[in-house]
């Protein structure tokens, strides 16, 4: 057994997962998922610390699920990967149908950070690429409640 196999859930329940379709799924492959997605919110979101069971909301635990989900229901990416989605579609929707949880994920996660959910203060910087594909997002250590104006009674502002 591994830890990932052996992983209890902190933030939702094993049968929290998948979001929809069929649980076909052994409890070790949802640990593993879960062991996954979890630790990926924490560092995402709270710079990889647990976020305190004050803190927790229904957002956290969302973009946990959806994680897991993709994790879960993912078609394979090597040649020699197999997944039972795959025997039965040959992957292409399956691999789409997976897409939409990471999406989903990612979408959670941006927000989190943006409202500054893991207590530190984040900034979006856009770069125009034409096409407008990048945007990457930076932690500026402040804390989230942290405003503008706590620089006017500042001697060097």
């Amino acid at each position: 057994m591994s830890v990932e196999t052996e992983y209890e859930p902190v933030y939702v329940d094993l049968d929290d997962i998948p979001l929809s379709g069929p649980d076909d799924y052994a409890v070790e492959e949802k640990r593993k998922a879960l062991f996954h997605a979890e630790s990926s919110m924490e560092l995402d979101v709270n710079n990889g610390d647990p976020v305190k069971p004050e803190n927790l909301s229904n957002s956290h635990r969302s973009a946990v699920m959806n994680l897991a989900t993709h994790v879960l229901t993912h078609a394979a990416e090597e040649p020699s990967d197999v997944t039972i989605g795959d025997m039965q579609d040959g992957g292409g929707t399956i691999t789409e149908y997976s897409s939409r949880y990471l999406e989903e994920y990612q979408r959670i996660v941006k927000a989190l950070r943006e409202s500054g959910s893991g207590g530190h203060g984040n900034f979006a910087i856009a770069v125009n690429t034409d096409d407008d594909r990048y945007e990457d997002t930076y932690d500026t250590g402040a804390p989230s409640d942290f405003t503008p104006a706590d620089y006017e009674d500042h001697p060097n502002y």
